[in-house]
Protein backbone atom coordinates (compact mmCIF):
# COMPACT_ATOMS: atom_id res chain seq x y z
CA UNK A 1 0.00 0.00 0.00
CA UNK A 2 2.72 2.56 -0.73
CA UNK A 3 0.29 4.92 -2.46
CA UNK A 4 -2.31 4.88 0.32
CA UNK A 5 -2.94 8.59 1.10
CA UNK A 6 -4.10 7.71 4.63
CA UNK A 7 -0.78 6.05 5.46
CA UNK A 8 1.48 8.12 7.68
CA UNK A 9 4.78 8.84 5.90
CA UNK A 10 8.00 7.54 7.41
CA UNK A 11 10.02 10.29 9.08
CA UNK A 12 13.76 9.74 8.81
CA UNK A 13 14.89 11.51 11.98
CA UNK A 14 18.02 11.25 14.13
CA UNK A 15 21.23 9.32 13.39
CA UNK A 16 22.14 5.71 14.13
CA UNK A 17 25.41 3.79 14.02
CA UNK A 18 25.01 0.22 12.82
CA UNK A 19 27.29 -2.67 12.03
CA UNK A 20 27.68 -4.10 8.54
CA UNK A 21 27.79 -7.89 8.44
CA UNK A 22 29.81 -10.10 6.08
CA UNK A 23 26.99 -9.97 3.51
CA UNK A 24 27.01 -6.13 3.68
CA UNK A 25 23.62 -6.11 5.42
CA UNK A 26 22.65 -3.08 7.49
CA UNK A 27 19.80 -2.91 9.98
CA UNK A 28 17.34 -0.13 9.19
CA UNK A 29 16.20 1.51 12.45
CA UNK A 30 12.78 0.21 13.46
CA UNK A 31 11.34 3.75 13.41
CA UNK A 32 12.31 3.99 9.74
CA UNK A 33 10.73 0.73 8.61
CA UNK A 34 7.50 0.50 6.66
CA UNK A 35 4.41 -1.24 7.91
CA UNK A 36 5.06 -5.01 8.03
CA UNK A 37 2.24 -5.51 5.52
CA UNK A 38 4.41 -3.78 2.90
CA UNK A 39 6.43 -6.75 1.74
CA UNK A 40 9.03 -6.29 -0.98
CA UNK A 41 9.80 -2.74 0.24
CA UNK A 42 12.55 -1.27 -1.91
CA UNK A 43 15.02 1.52 -1.14
CA UNK A 44 17.05 3.15 -3.89
CA UNK A 45 20.63 3.89 -2.88
CA UNK A 46 22.58 6.49 -4.82
CA UNK A 47 26.13 7.76 -4.50
CA UNK A 48 26.11 11.43 -3.51
CA UNK A 49 29.13 13.62 -4.06
CA UNK A 50 29.52 17.25 -3.08
CA UNK A 51 32.47 19.53 -3.75
CA UNK A 52 35.56 19.04 -1.59
CA UNK A 53 36.15 18.97 1.30
CA UNK A 54 32.83 17.12 1.76
CA UNK A 55 33.22 13.33 1.65
CA UNK A 56 30.77 11.29 -0.43
CA UNK A 57 27.89 9.30 1.06
CA UNK A 58 24.95 7.24 -0.12
CA UNK A 59 21.43 8.59 -0.19
CA UNK A 60 18.63 6.18 0.67
CA UNK A 61 15.44 7.08 -1.16
CA UNK A 62 12.17 5.51 0.01
CA UNK A 63 9.69 4.71 -2.79
CA UNK A 64 7.77 8.01 -2.47
CA UNK A 65 10.90 10.15 -2.77
CA UNK A 66 12.33 7.99 -5.54
CA UNK A 67 9.19 8.52 -7.62
CA UNK A 68 9.82 12.28 -7.41
CA UNK A 69 13.46 11.84 -8.50
CA UNK A 70 12.41 9.56 -11.36
CA UNK A 71 9.70 12.00 -12.46
CA UNK A 72 12.22 14.85 -12.55
CA UNK A 73 14.57 12.77 -14.69
CA UNK A 74 11.83 11.66 -17.07
CA UNK A 75 10.78 15.30 -17.60
CA UNK A 76 14.16 16.09 -19.16
CA UNK A 77 14.47 15.59 -22.89
CA UNK A 78 16.76 12.97 -24.33
CA UNK A 79 19.79 14.78 -25.69
CA UNK A 80 19.57 17.53 -23.08
CA UNK A 81 23.11 17.74 -21.66
CA UNK A 82 22.14 18.13 -18.02
CA UNK A 83 19.33 15.58 -18.30
CA UNK A 84 21.62 13.02 -19.92
CA UNK A 85 24.26 13.65 -17.28
CA UNK A 86 21.66 13.11 -14.56
CA UNK A 87 20.42 9.90 -16.23
CA UNK A 88 23.98 8.60 -16.54
CA UNK A 89 24.78 9.40 -12.90
CA UNK A 90 21.67 7.68 -11.60
CA UNK A 91 22.18 4.68 -13.90
CA UNK A 92 25.84 4.24 -12.99
CA UNK A 93 25.83 5.14 -9.29
CA UNK A 94 22.51 3.82 -7.96
CA UNK A 95 21.08 0.46 -7.04
CA UNK A 96 18.00 -1.09 -5.47
CA UNK A 97 18.00 -2.66 -2.00
CA UNK A 98 15.05 -4.66 -0.67
CA UNK A 99 14.32 -4.89 3.05
CA UNK A 100 14.33 -8.43 4.37
CA UNK A 101 11.94 -9.72 7.03
CA UNK A 102 14.39 -8.61 9.77
CA UNK A 103 14.43 -5.00 8.47
CA UNK A 104 17.88 -5.24 6.89
CA UNK A 105 19.04 -4.13 3.47
CA UNK A 106 22.23 -5.14 1.66
CA UNK A 107 24.62 -2.44 0.55
CA UNK A 108 25.40 -3.08 -3.12
CA UNK A 109 29.04 -4.14 -3.42
CA UNK A 110 30.03 -1.47 -5.96
CA UNK A 111 28.56 1.35 -3.88
CA UNK A 112 30.06 0.01 -0.64
CA UNK A 113 33.46 -0.20 -2.34
CA UNK A 114 33.25 3.36 -3.69
CA UNK A 115 32.86 4.62 -0.11
CA UNK A 116 35.20 2.03 1.46
CA UNK A 117 32.38 0.87 3.76
CA UNK A 118 33.38 -2.25 5.64
CA UNK A 119 32.29 -2.81 9.25
CA UNK A 120 30.08 0.11 10.32
CA UNK A 121 27.88 2.86 8.92
CA UNK A 122 26.03 5.85 10.27
CA UNK A 123 22.47 6.25 9.01
CA UNK A 124 21.56 9.94 9.15
CA UNK A 125 17.90 10.88 8.88
CA UNK A 126 17.07 13.78 6.56
CA UNK A 127 13.27 13.85 7.19
CA UNK A 128 12.11 12.36 3.85
CA UNK A 129 15.24 10.36 2.97
CA UNK A 130 18.41 9.22 4.72
CA UNK A 131 22.15 9.28 4.17
CA UNK A 132 24.60 6.41 4.70
CA UNK A 133 28.08 7.43 5.87
CA UNK A 134 31.31 5.82 6.92
CA UNK A 135 31.49 6.75 10.63
CA UNK A 136 34.72 8.73 10.18
CA UNK A 137 33.18 10.75 7.32
CA UNK A 138 30.06 11.45 9.36
CA UNK A 139 32.23 12.69 12.24
CA UNK A 140 34.12 14.89 9.78
CA UNK A 141 31.02 16.62 8.35
CA UNK A 142 29.15 17.18 11.61
CA UNK A 143 31.16 20.20 12.85
CA UNK A 144 30.95 21.85 9.41
CA UNK A 145 27.19 21.35 9.10
CA UNK A 146 26.61 22.57 12.65
CA UNK A 147 28.82 25.63 12.09
CA UNK A 148 26.84 26.51 8.94
CA UNK A 149 23.50 26.22 10.68
CA UNK A 150 21.54 29.29 11.51
CA UNK A 151 18.95 30.29 14.05
CA UNK A 152 16.13 27.75 13.68
CA UNK A 153 13.57 30.54 13.99
CA UNK A 154 14.92 31.94 10.72
CA UNK A 155 14.83 28.56 8.98
CA UNK A 156 11.19 27.98 9.91
CA UNK A 157 9.88 31.54 9.71
CA UNK A 158 7.86 30.88 6.57
CA UNK A 159 5.89 28.03 8.15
Amino acid sequence: MPDDPTREPIDYLSSYKHGVDDKRRVQLPSKWRPDPSEDDYKIRLMLWRRPAPHPPCLIGFPPEKWRMVRQKISETKMGDAQGDQMRAWVSNFSDVATLDSAGRFSLPQTLAEKLSITKQVVLEGMVDYFRVWRPEDFDLIQPAETANSTDSSVLFSSI
